[in-house]
């Protein structure tokens, strides 16, 4: 019996080794990928935040009472009351509590500030495996799914996306677009936020991901302020005039805004996943150290056990 039992043991414990060095592999891939995913965002901030300052110059230039900001200041004449939650989730699991983070706060958004009790009323479009999975499950009716964009993102792929987002406003199929996904601030933290997409707003600070305000809580909404407004100053002269600028440049600008989102999501997700690796191989190697002591004392017990019936059956010899 402690024969089987260590042998057992040491199965256990070899399984655990294979185990650990999958894991250790799949953190070094999340870590790569993590670099890269940085590299692209912090790269994009810089540019996002200039373009929000160009869009919100144009905006107060323009005011509110131009056709072309009406156009996506508002849903268009007959469009349906039905609210668009796009969700940006990854395709795959093995990160934490990533996509699950992200499923709890896109669910809460559609039932408390969306007010969803009958169907019709919301519909999802899901980006990322995962979420579109649950939230079918959940009875949301999703509407489309892109699924592996995240794994090789190119601003193509966030221009197809906004263009579908763009034109279904513009036809009335939706009377307005959030997005949930991840904010990146580090490594160890991503926050799952909301950000409203359309209809645009003539000082809306959450144009780009990188406004959310040091302090907030996980999973808070992100909205503008009538300080940002009241303090606004335009440092830009425009020529031809910001009405026609806005009718070429908003679409522009809404596709490199999701494609700001999606650069934030790439970078959490890779995050999550190479903290995952990292605690799963710190929970194998603490595993393997407490077999390892009991697979000690067992062979210690065996031992021990062979001498005593050594001593006795040779004192039974001598008596």
């Amino acid at each position: 019996m402690p024969g089987g039992k260590l042998r057992e043991l040491r199965q256990r414990v070899q399984a655990i080794r294979d185990i650990q060095k999958t894991t250790q592999a799949m953190k070094l891939v999340s870590a790569a990928k993590l670099r890269r995913a940085q590299d692209a965002l912090f790269r994009m901030r810089p540019f996002a935040r200039a373009l929000e300052d160009i869009l919100q110059a144009l905006l107060r230039q323009a005011g509110d009472d131009q056709p072309v900001l009406r156009s996506w200041s508002e849903p268009v004449e007959g469009a349906r009351s039905v609210s668009l939650v796009v969700v940006v989730t990854a395709n795959r699991g093995l990160c934490g509590a990533f996509n699950t983070n992200l499923i709890r706060r896109a669910w809460k958004f559609i039932q408390e500030e969306l007010g969803w009790a009958e169907k019709g009323s919301v519909e999802v479009l899901a980006i990322g495996k995962k979420g579109a999975q649950a939230l079918e499950r959940m009875g949301l009716p999703v509407d489309k799914q892109f699924l592996g964009i995240l794994e090789h993102l190119r601003f193509q792929d966030a221009y197809r996306v906004a263009e579908y987002l763009l034109e279904g406003f513009r036809l009335g199929r939706w009377s307005r677009i959030d997005v949930v996904y991840a904010h990146f601030k580090n490594a160890t933290t991503q926050l799952p936020v909301v950000a409203s997409f359309l209809p645009l707003r003539s000082v809306d600070v959450s144009m780009m991901p990188d406004v959310v305000r040091r302090g907030r809580a996980s999973g808070e909404r992100i909205r503008g302020g009538a300080d940002m407004a009241d303090g606004y100053r335009s440092l830009y002269i425009f020529e031809p005039a910001a009405p026609e600028l806005l009718g070429r440049l908003i679409p522009w600008l809404m596709q490199m805004r999701l494609y700001a989102f999606l650069l934030e999501a790439r970078a959490s997700e890779h995050a999550a996943r190479m903290t995952a690796m990292e605690k799963a191989s710190e929970n194998a190697k603490n595993l393997i150290q407490e077999l390892t002591l009991v697979m000690n004392k067992v062979r210690q017990e065996t031992i021990t056990r062979e001498i005593v019936e050594l001593v006795t059956g040779a004192q039974a010899l001598n008596t």
